[in-house]
């Protein structure tokens, strides 16, 4: 089983972009949003692609 592990993207899509590995399963372990510019086609790509997400600092401060 090939597991991708997912941190810290900080909002930037181009560094999902560059997953070109298959994977079974994609765990997220949080920080999708601030400092970069475009945060929702990295939320869209964590809701499409992992298999489970917890929530990071970042992302915690957003919703806050």
């Amino acid at each position: 089983m090939r597991i991708l592990v997912v941190s810290d993207i900080h909002a930037n899509p181009t560094a999902l972009a560059a997953v070109r590995e298959r994977f079974d399963a994609c765990l997220c372990l949080g920080d999708l949003v601030e400092y970069g510019p475009d945060p929702g086609p990295c939320v869209e790509w964590v809701r499409r692609y992992a298999t489970a997400c917890v929530r990071g600092n970042h992302d915690h401060g957003a919703v806050q």
